[in-house]
């Protein structure tokens, strides 16, 4: 084989690891269960169930009172996902 035949088949060969190794971390990430997540006004953290997508959403402050209430609106409906999992905002 020559230099660059091996040169091209290392770097298929590091994608590869590469590509598996962040499907096993998301794997693994779904099965542990819920997570947490950090409001950064208030610094209280929320219980994001498990199985559930959590969504960031970031707005300036003019608008903080409103997206509150649509926030809160929009959790309170437990809205899922084609795949079954909830939306959490």
């Amino acid at each position: 084989m020559n230099r660059t035949r091996v040169i091209f088949f290392g770097i298929l060969a590091v994608t590869a690891c590469v590509i598996l190794s962040v499907v096993v971390f998301q794997l693994i990430d779904r099965g542990l269960g819920g997570e947490t997540a950090v409001s950064p006004q208030t610094n209280q953290e929320i219980e994001v169930p498990a199985g559930s997508v959590l969504v960031t959403l970031a707005s300036s402050n003019t608008k903080e009172s409103w997206l509150n209430q649509v926030v809160e609106k929009f959790n309170a409906e437990q809205v899922e996902t084609t795949g079954g999992s909830t939306i959490v905002v």
